[in-house]
């Protein structure tokens, strides 16, 4: 896994980073990320036939957020039940037909998020599963940041992530 500590976020940074990747291990097979329009510029001009798949985690947790703030008990608990059944059902037609159905329901927030952002990408969303992994290596570098470990210098913090990578590999 190669990683850097850089400044910004930007499509030229992606680039960077896609360039180095190529460098250091070919192309991959299919790249997963979690909607940026940087990273997707830049994976377009370094890696412009590798399919790539949005991450269900993020589509997961955006959706829930909108529906913790539904004021009806009823409705809430029903687009709970369908939310969980977009991601969590075992079959590609159980997982389509509860994002139909919360798109249907017309909450304010949350059936357009479903219609624009799940069903819109849904080809884009069903070529393998993926995990919250990438989300627990984020929280640790959140911690690394808000200096819990009293950050001395970058090769500290190098030396920093390269131990928290191998104990999330391990």
């Amino acid at each position: 896994l190669y990683f850097d500590i850089v400044p910004d976020l930007n499509s030229d940074t992606w680039e960077l980073f896609f360039q180095r990747f190529y460098q250091l291990y070919d192309i991959p097979k299919l790249i997963i990320s979690d909607g940026s329009k940087s990273l997707a510029k830049a994976r377009e001009e370094v890696f412009p036939r590798v399919k790539c798949q949005l991450c269900k985690f993020h589509k997961y947790k955006n959706l829930m957020r909108r529906i913790y703030i539904i004021h009806n008990g009823k409705k809430k608990d029903r687009c709970f039940k369908l939310a969980n059944g977009i991601f969590r059902n075992t079959t590609y037609y159980g997982r389509k037909r509860a994002a139909k159905a919360l798109a249907g329901m017309e909450i304010q927030g949350v059936s357009d998020y479903v219609r624009n952002n799940i069903l819109h990408d849904w080809k884009n969303l069903t070529m393998c599963l993926t995990s919250n992994a990438s989300e627990r290596w984020n929280r640790k570098i959140a911690k690394v940041i808000a200096k819990r470990y009293g950050l001395k210098s970058r090769k500290f913090v190098m030396q920093l992530i390269t131990s928290l990578w191998l104990k999330e590999a391990i």
